[in-house]
């Protein structure tokens, strides 16, 4: 098939700072500068709520084939002219999927991550099937200097069957927004007026829970 994807992974590092400070935005004193924010103060989370919201999609891969994802929308990969669907996003056909593969949930915990099903692909001439790709949103712990990057990988562990790990310390904020079938809220973006304030000193008092 013309444009058959390699199995090699490719990565990408996505500079979310970079991209905010580009808006110029700047955040002053408040009558609560006693207190943090959790999740992050808003202006923080910004382009991954727009991202997760569906505004603009990520690219990734630094080889032949690029891809990106563009969430809750589908997964594709290209080479100039050439575009592969890795698979769309069904809410129905994600939660079939984890009916039929509890182990997803599991993972939730022990990996500090949450997963959705892209499926109903371009057919793959390996397997005669649709090709469909995991998502994988995850929670990581970065140093200082790399706490604004997101990281993208993208795995083919079997024909046409992808994994597509997407792995931030900024994504910490957001996991336990998910509900039990890993779906996250409709707008996301309503974080930004609704950030929940924690007391700093003493025993941390949840102001807004």
């Amino acid at each position: 098939m013309r444009g058959d994807p390699l199995r090699k992974d490719s990565t990408l590092n996505f500079d979310w700072k970079a991209m905010e400070e580009e808006t110029g935005e700047t955040e002053g004193e408040t009558p609560v500068s006693s207190m943090t924010r959790r999740p992050k103060k808003s202006k923080e989370l910004t382009s991954l709520l727009e991202f997760l919201d569906g505004a603009y999609c990520l690219p990734g891969g630094s080889g032949w084939w690029k891809f990106e994802l563009c969430f809750g929308k589908h997964v594709r990969q290209y080479h100039k002219d050439t575009s592969i669907y890795l698979g769309y996003f069904n809410v129905d056909k994600h939660r079939e999927w984890l009916e039929k593969n509890p182990a997803a949930r599991h993972k939730r915990k022990l990996e500090n991550q949450i997963s959705h099903f892209y499926t109903g692909g371009d057919v793959c001439d390996k397997t005669n099937q649709p090709r469909h790709v995991e998502v994988k949103l995850k929670c990581t712990e970065h140093s200082a200097s790399s706490a604004d990057v997101i990281a993208l990988y993208l795995l083919e562990p079997r024909p046409c069957e992808y994994v597509l790990n997407v792995e931030s310390s900024k994504i910490c904020d957001i996991l336990p927004l998910a509900t039990e079938d890993m779906l996250l809220p409709a707008n996301l973006r309503q974080l930004e007026e609704e950030t929940q304030l924690v007391l700093d000193s003493g025993g941390a008092a949840n102001v807004n829970n």
